[in-house]
């Protein structure tokens, strides 16, 4: 992709940044249950556990605001504990704009486009809470997906929409629950699938559900 093709999409995204709506999807990566929430304004700490909730699992609206492994394209590596991200047929990585953008092909039959997170230490046995960014929409007409899986011994995979009929450009956050395998590392990938037109990646945070006492 050339200077001018990087142009014509940054244009294309800030246009549709005019209409920007929310969706906030949960889902219990060990049980594969999911939902989607499609929303009327931005995410707030109290609804997202809610939601969370509607799955089982009670969490505290507190720990969206706690310590967390924190991966963004411009922190995509960090030494101590291990947590690294890779990303693959991109068409754009942004420091200065803290994204990674993919711009897909209305034909697109598989996927297109991936990215990798690697959690060298994880709360062994303890559940945890992963939570995406993301910005994107659809192909006029079709729902695009995003499949997003884990290392688990059972379960360990969800797949979630991008854009509906509408096709409108949203931000997209998605909340993971699931349980790390043992003390072993979580290594988390998110593959774009057909019917994506645009999408952004700006961060991943992972944490436990229930940080220890002070």
């Amino acid at each position: 992709m050339d200077i001018s093709e990087v142009k014509e999409m940054r244009r294309r995204l800030y246009e549709l940044q005019e209409s920007q709506q929310w969706v906030h999807h949960v889902a219990d990566l060990n049980s594969g249950k999911s939902q989607s929430f499609r929303l009327d304004r931005p995410i707030t700490p109290l609804s997202r556990a809610e939601r969370i909730s509607r799955l089982g699992h009670t969490i505290e609206p507190s720990i969206f605001d706690g310590p967390s492994y924190t991966l963004t394209p411009r922190t995509p590596y960090q030494a101590s504990p291990l947590a690294y991200l890779s990303a693959t047929s991109a068409q754009v990585y942004s420091c200065y704009e803290n994204q990674i953008w993919w711009s897909l092909p209305q034909e697109l039959d598989n996927a297109g486009g991936q990215m990798g997170f690697w959690f060298a230490v994880s709360p062994a046995w303890q559940r945890s809470l992963v939570s995406i960014s993301l910005l994107g929409n659809a192909w006029p007409g079709t729902v695009g997906h995003v499949l997003v899986q884990a290392n688990l011994p059972s379960g360990g995979f969800v797949e979630f929409p991008i854009g509906d009929d509408s096709s409108a450009y949203s931000s997209h956050t998605v909340d993971l629950i699931f349980t790390p395998h043992g003390s072993q590392a979580s290594n988390v990938v998110v593959t774009l699938q057909a019917g994506i037109q645009n999408l952004a990646f700006q961060s991943i945070s992972f944490s436990a559900t229930s940080p220890p006492a002070i």
